[in-house]
């Protein structure tokens, strides 16, 4: 689970946290800055909630590692067409 949210981007704004909740009880966290994704909380059948992504404690912790594994579609300029 992510900490620290109200720490600062390096352009001084302050981080955009958005929470999205079922009623299930999944809580996936998101940030603004580079449209991570920080957070995914999922409830298990005994009760108990697991962190389902491993990522950084807090998210200035974001800007000092390099490990991506995807990127965000909005990033890609033009879509490829699917196959027929």
């Amino acid at each position: 689970m992510v900490s620290d949210v109200n720490s600062h981007a390096p352009d001084g704004q302050p981080w955009r946290i958005t929470v999205l909740r079922n009623r299930n009880g999944m809580v996936a966290t998101f940030m603004d800055w580079g449209a991570t994704w920080l957070s995914a909380r999922v409830p298990m059948q005994n009760g108990s909630v697991r962190e389902a992504l491993l990522g950084c404690a807090t998210p200035s912790d974001y800007l000092h590692q390099d490990a991506y594994l995807a990127r965000p579609l909005a990033a890609t300029p033009t879509a490829s067409p699917l196959p027929s």
